[in-house]
């Protein structure tokens, strides 16, 4: 009986790669940006001295920071996925390396703009740091993408997969 598996060339693979890699951003994005919406929302209601916690200059700088951070990705996934079916593995392990600190950060923002309660099943924003996190670990560990991205870039350079050379990398 013959093999009816689809087998992969290596353009088809880096391809579905790259695309995996900007879907995670993609994911971990969307996520972030409803974190961001809890913050602001929880943020607005919120009382402290006679004002809206969002009015003080520490809510409002990590407010400031989730929008930058979630305003940067978008830019970041929208140039790397300009035409479709024509994702660049290369610039994906960029935007991934790149975006997904930025998102885990900007969520993270939003657990502490509730403080206490954003660890709270209640709120939700928890789950959602939770995701980007996994997200995050899902896509590769950004050293990871380092080497491979490095190893795109100068194919001459090896990627060090032994022990003794992970060992002399760590110290």
């Amino acid at each position: 009986m013959p093999d009816r598996r689809a087998k992969l060339d290596t353009a088809q693979h880096a391809l579905l790669l790259a695309a995996h890699q900007l879907g995670l951003v993609a994911i971990a994005q969307g996520a972030a940006d409803v974190a961001l919406d809890r913050a602001t929302g929880y943020a607005s209601l919120r009382r402290q001295g006679g004002q809206a916690i969002i009015g003080y200059d520490a809510v409002a700088l990590m407010v400031a920071d989730q929008v930058t951070a979630l305003r940067s990705v978008e830019t970041q996934i929208a140039a790397a996925s300009h035409q479709p079916n024509t994702y660049e593995l290369a610039t994906s392990l960029v935007v991934s390396r790149n975006a997904m600190p930025m998102l885990s950060t900007a969520t993270d923002c939003a657990m502490q703009i509730h403080g206490g309660s954003g660890y709270m099943r209640d709120t939700g924003v928890e789950h959602l740091l939770r995701d980007v996190n996994s997200l995050r670990a899902i896509g590769g560990a950004s050293d990871d993408l380092g080497l491979i991205l490095s190893a795109l870039l100068n194919p001459e350079a090896s990627i060090h997969t032994s022990p003794e050379s992970t060992q002399q990398i760590a110290g």
